[in-house]
C-alpha cells in the first residue's frame, strides 16, 4: 500500500488489535443449558440467524465469550476470510475453533475494520495466503500480518458513515433490479394470456372457435428410456436420449440428454425433428405437462418415455399451440388433470389432455399471434438483460467504492484530526508497560 493520504499510516491487523484468538473446541447441540456456539456455517452473507445457532455441549471458559465489536473470521475451507462483525449478542455466545476472533484496539473502529474486510485490498491478501493449498486456510499469525491502511480515528468514522449511505443506495437499487426478474415472468405470462384470450392482435377480434385439443391432435407418441450413460453428448454421430429437463416452457434444449450406450440399437423413428411439439407426460408436479416447440435441435436425439410428441393437423400452427398451452390459465388447467399418488410421481394421460379446450383462429391469425409474442418477448428479454447488466455493474461499483474508501479517496481529510501514527505510537507505548499474556495450548479443532 503506497501513496496513503497525510495522517494515514500502514499497519497490520495484529498491531491494530487487542487480541486475535482461536475459538472453543466442543460439539454443537440443540439442548439448552450451556452458551450458544457460533460456527462457520452460522455466518452466511455477512449475517447470522441467531435463532438457529446451536448450543455448546460443554461449558466453555469465559475467555471465549463474544462481545459487541468482536469480529469473527472463517479460517479454513471455501469460506476462508469471510468475516462477521458482532453488533450485539442476544445471549451468552462463544465462537467455534474454526473461527478466529479479532478484537480491535483503540486505534481502530470495529466498523471500519469490518468494512475493510470486505474490500479488494483485504481479499487480495487473503487469496495470496490461501492460494496453492488443498484446503484453503489462514491462521492467527497470517491474519495478524495482514496490511491495513489506517486513517485518523475521526476519519474512520466518516468513512463508515459515507459507506453506509452509499451501501443503502446500492441496496435499494439492487432490490429493484432483482425484482425485475419476477416482473419479467409476469410480463411474459401476461402476453401469453392475451394470446390465449384473443386480445393480443387485432385479427383476434374476429371470433375464434373453442375447440377441444382432441379435434386437431392427429397423434401422440410416447418415447423410449433405455439405460443410458451420463451426458451431455453433443457428438452428432452418436445417439442420445433427452432428459425431461430438455423440455422447458416453450423452449427446447437438446444439450440435456444422456448418451445411448455403444451396441444398443437406436430407434430412429423417435428422433426429434425441427417443428416437433414435445410435452412431458410424467414426473414431479413442476416437470409434468411442460410443453415446448423444437425450433432447432441436434441430430440423433430421441425423446424418452416420459415425453409425448404431439402431432397436429394443418389447421394449427405448432408454435401457436405451444405458446397458448403455456399461458398461465392453461398451465392451471393442465395441473387439474394430472393424476398420481404423490407430488413427485404425477402423470398426464392422453385422453385427459385431448379433453382440454382452447380457442382457435384461422392459421394466418395464429402466425400473426406468434410473431407478436416473439416481438414482445424480445422487448422483455432486453429489459431482463439490462437489469442483469446493471446488477453486475452494481457489484463492481461496490468494490470500487470500497477501494476508494481505503485509499483515502472517499471522504476529505481533516488536518485537525490526530494522525493515526500518533495514536498508534501511544498504544505501542501502553502495551510495553503491560505484562505479556500467555497463549493457551490449542486442542483438536472442530466446528
Amino acid at each position: 500500500m503506497t501513496g496513503l493520504p497525510q495522517g494515514w499510516v500502514e499497519t497490520t491487523l495484529g498491531e491494530a488489535s487487542k487480541d486475535i484468538s482461536y475459538g472453543f473446541t466442543t460439539s454443537a447441540t440443540s439442548q439448552q443449558g450451556h452458551p450458544k456456539f457460533l460456527r462457520i456455517t452460522d455466518v452466511q452473507d455477512y449475517s447470522v440467524d441467531w435463532t438457529s445457532v446451536p448450543y455448546c455441549q460443554h461449558e466453555p471458559p469465559k475467555k471465549f465469550d463474544l462481545a459487541s465489536g468482536d469480529i469473527v473470521i472463517a479460517r479454513t475451507g471455501a469460506t476462508t476470510g469471510k468475516s462477521y462483525l458482532i453488533s450485539e449478542v442476544p445471549e451468552r455466545t462463544v465462537f467455534a475453533s474454526y473461527l478466529i476472533r479479532v478484537r480491535a484496539d483503540a486505534c481502530i473502529d470495529p466498523l471500519f475494520l469490518s468494512r475493510f474486510m470486505q474490500s479488494p485490498a483485504y481479499w487480495a491478501q487473503i487469496t495470496i495466503v490461501s492460494k496453492g493449498t488443498a484446503q484453503p486456510g489462514a491462521n492467527a499469525s497470517i491474519l495478524g500480518a495482514l496490511d491495513i491502511p489506517l486513517p485518523p480515528h475521526p476519519e474512520q468514522r466518516r468513512i463508515v458513515r459515507k459507506l453506509d449511505i452509499l451501501n443503502a443506495r446500492n441496496a435499494t437499487a439492487r432490490y429493484h433490479l432483482t425484482a425485475i426478474e419476477k416482473l419479467v415472468e409476469r410480463m411474459r405470462s401476461a402476453v401469453l394470456s392475451q394470446a390465449l384470450n384473443g386480445r393480443l392482435v387485432a385479427s383476434q377480434l374476429d371470433c375464434g372457435e373453442p375447440t377441444e385439443l382432441g379435434q386437431f391432435i392427429t397423434g401422440i407418441e410416447q418415447g423410449w428410456s433405455p439405460k443410458c450413460e451420463n451426458g451431455p453428448e453433443l457428438d452428432p454421430t452418436k445417439w442420445a436420449v433427452l432428459t425431461t429437463t430438455a423440455i422447458q416452457s416453450i423452449d427446447f434444449d437438446c444439450t440435456e440428454n444422456k448418451r445411448l450406450p455403444e451396441g444398443l440399437p437406436p430407434r430412429p423413428h423417435l428422433e426429434v425433428e425441427v417443428g416437433d411439439v414435445l410435452m412431458t407426460r410424467a414426473g414431479p408436479r413442476v416437470r409434468c405437462a411442460v410443453c415446448c416447440y423444437v425450433a432447432e435441435t441436434a441430430p440423433r436425439r430421441m425423446f424418452s418415455d416420459k415425453v409425448y410428441r404431439i402431432r397436429l393437423d394443418q389447421s394449427v400452427e405448432p408454435e401457436f399451440f405451444v405458446m397458448v398451452i403455456n399461458a398461465p390459465e392453461m398451465v392451471r388447467a393442465l395441473d387439474t388433470i394430472k393424476s398420481g399418488g404423490s407430488e413427485s410421481g404425477l402423470n398426464l394421460t392422453q385422453d385427459r389432455l385431448k379433453g382440454l379446450e382452447i380457442t382457435l383462429w384461422d392459421r394466418t391469425t395464429q402466425v400473426e399471434v406468434v410473431a407478436e409474442i416473439k416481438r414482445q418477448f424480445a422487448k422483455i428479454d432486453r429489459l431482463a438483460a439490462e437489469a442483469t447488466k446493471a446488477l453486475k455493474l452494481l457489484g463492481h461499483l461496490d468494490q470500487r467504492i470500497l477501494a476508494k474508501a481505503f485509499a483515502g479517496e472517499l471522504v476529505p481529510q481533516d488536518p485537525t484530526d490526530e494522525p493515526a501514527e500518533t495514536l498508534l505510537a501511544r498504544i505501542r507505548a501502553e502495551r510495553l508497560t503491560q505484562p505479556k499474556s500467555r497463549r493457551g495450548r490449542r486442542t483438536n479443532e472442530q466446528k
